[in-house]
């Protein structure tokens, strides 16, 4: 089974906090890491997310490469989307 290195206290704190604060995919990854250290196995992970998991083994990987920071998504090239509706006006 792969799970995520010990958490530093400070790590710990700041995965709480992105699990609370944050929207959407970025506070479940951090949400996904700190069950992880808990010893949850990837495919419980993995189901409780609705994920494959082999994403969850991506994430862990990249917080193993990156730390907290490597959870956000990075900046994408191309044109923003654009909500339909707000096309309109």
């Amino acid at each position: 089974m792969i799970y995520v290195r010990d958490l530093a206290d400070d790590e710990y704190r700041e995965l709480k906090d992105m699990k609370r604060k944050e929207i959407g995919r970025v506070s479940q990854r951090a949400h996904m890491i700190i069950l992880s250290a808990k010893r949850w196995a990837v495919p419980r992970i993995a189901m409780l997310f609705e994920v494959s998991p082999a994403t969850v083994r991506s994430w862990i990987r990249k917080f193993e490469d990156e730390g907290p920071g490597g959870l956000y998504d990075e900046d994408r090239c191309g044109r923003p989307r654009v909500h339909p509706e707000s096309a309109l006006q």
